[in-house]
């Protein structure tokens, strides 16, 4: 074997980890990634890296992937409990590290990593996926941000995806007019499951976190409804049902009861109405500012929302927008009719 010019003896402690483009890549004991061609039968080093373990006295193991001609690596570490992953993109040299990332995840158990390009999915740049038998990480591929780590339960969570299935679909369905508008949903019938599978990642992760939050406002609303005295069954009969004092149900459509001024006058009034939009409003921003949104002038591409604020400066700067964090308190009374 010839490398830079000089004879070796046979590499008996080695792994070929990839051949791609005409170039091996061997992974020797000395915890190198080394990148030979081959020249007149024999193998030439043309460059050469260290695999850099999060735990250097772990059972370690590394993989490589190529994504666009470059290597990524993948340096996975376990001790015990604990599970790390190095991820590291090189340019197609492997002579420039580009970012390296740690995820809390065992790429040895069945990983595997493909990119997401950034106009499918609505986002800036393209998102490396990442995925094990038990994980699916993000990572935004061109700063080696980790965007979000989700454990596979919460993948393929039945009931949360049937939850959030119906979020989508009510909030699909909803319509909100004026005083002085009728109007009725005219796409009510269509299949869940249908409209679910149009959705783009942005959406359905919306929707499903929405849907995780049921298990707070299962908790909360009843106690809130308590303070007001009330049963929640009365209190939402009260404030959105067929003669509610914000919204009547029509049936087919939520009507305001009075303009969106008054309207928004009566939920800072109502300490349950008021507490339940703000718990929504506090969730919404959580989530957004979990997946890199921030304030500022509204931009898809930059991530900005000028809705990103506390609910008191929502309702003075965009007090139009407030009647949206009832949408679930309506999909909630919704449901209850539906189940009777």
């Amino acid at each position: 074997m010839e490398s830079d010019g000089n004879l070796h003896g046979l590499l008996l402690d080695f792994q070929i980890k990839a051949i791609h483009d005409g170039v091996i890549y061997i992974y020797q004991d000395d915890d190198t990634l080394k990148a030979y061609e081959t020249d007149d039968h024999a193998l030439k080093l043309m460059h050469e890296t260290a695999v850099n373990y999060p735990i250097p006295a772990a059972i370690n193991g590394c993989a490589l992937r190529f994504f666009d001609d470059e290597p990524v690596i993948a340096a996975s570490s376990i001790l015990a409990f604990n599970s790390t992953t190095e991820l590291s993109r090189f340019n197609k040299d492997m002579t420039e590290k580009k970012w390296s990332v740690s995820l809390p995840i065992n790429f040895q158990n069945k990983g595997k990593a493909f990119l997401m390009p950034a106009e499918q999915i609505s986002f800036e740049h393209d998102v490396l996926a990442v995925t094990t038998n038990r994980t699916v990480s993000f990572v935004d591929y061109e700063t080696g941000d980790l965007i979000k780590n989700l454990p596979i339960e919460m993948i393929i969570n039945r009931e949360i995806d049937r939850i959030a299935k119906n979020y989508n679909h009510f909030y699909n369905n909803i319509k909100l007019i004026t005083a002085d508008e009728t109007g009725t949903v005219d796409n009510a019938a269509e299949d869940p499951e249908i409209e679910w599978n149009r959705l783009r990642l942005f959406r359905r992760s919306s929707s499903k976190a929405a849907a995780y939050h049921d298990e707070v406002k299962n908790d909360i609303l009843p106690k809130l409804a308590a303070e007001n005295g009330v049963r929640l069954e009365q209190k939402l009969e009260e404030l959105i049902g067929t003669d509610g004092t914000l919204m009547r149900y029509t049936g087919s459509a939520w009507q305001m009861h009075g303009t969106e001024e008054e309207v928004l006058k009566k939920i800072r009034e109502d300490s349950f109405a008021y507490g339940l939009a703000s718990l929504e409003h506090r969730r919404w921003c959580c989530y957004m500012a979990s997946i890199g949104w921030r304030p500022g002038e509204r931009s898809d591409q930059f991530r900005r929302n000028p809705c990103l604020v506390p609910q008191q400066k929502l309702m003075q700067d965009q007090p139009e927008m407030c009647k949206y964090d009832l949408m679930s308190l309506m999909e909630r009374y919704k449901k209850e009719l539906e189940s009777k």
